[in-house]
């Protein structure tokens, strides 16, 4: 067991997105860890991380107003847990394949 803890501590531990340079394309979200809509669901985003090289925006993908459930409508809002991977560093593609 405690191999097993170790494996996965060190493995957490240099998964963790190291931190560097605050950007635009990091602090321009809106960030929810306290307003729910509908069955209790967090809206919008509910934490953004970073390393060097990429963002991970981490969302419920769950709208900040009224979505239903309507009368006739069989659809019903759910947390849908996404986790967005951005690069940080994006290449211009200059030729088609």
């Amino acid at each position: 067991m405690k191999l097993k803890f170790y494996v996965i501590f060190t493995l957490f531990i240099f998964e963790v997105p190291s931190y560097s340079q605050i950007t635009p394309e990091i602090y321009s979200w809106k960030i929810n860890t306290t307003a729910k809509g509908y069955a209790g669901i967090l809206t919008n985003v509910q934490q953004v991380q970073y390393s060097a090289n990429n963002v991970y925006i981490s969302a419920t993908m769950y709208s900040g107003y009224d979505i239903g459930p309507w009368v006739g409508n069989p659809n019903i809002p759910a947390n849908q847990n996404f986790v967005f991977k951005i690069t940080r560093k994006p290449v211009k593609i200059t030729a088609h394949s």
